[in-house]
């Protein structure tokens, strides 16, 4: 019964930190606001089309 306990533990303890694994990822994941990430999407397309731009390439980009 004691082997039983000790593995049923176990267990239970390889879930948590599964568990607290995941959170932590997703609360990185979405750490950054909606609004901030469209933002910064923004800017980086501004700066892409403007290299296309220099470099005469891609169409009307």
């Amino acid at each position: 019964m004691a082997m039983l306990r000790q593995a049923i533990a176990s267990e239970m303890d390889r879930i948590s930190q599964r568990l607290t694994l995941r959170i932590q990822e997703l609360a990185e994941r979405y750490d950054i606001p909606l609004p901030q990430l469209t933002s910064k999407v923004e800017e980086l397309t501004a700066k892409v089309e403007g290299i296309y731009r220099e470099w005469g390439c891609c169409g009307n980009r």
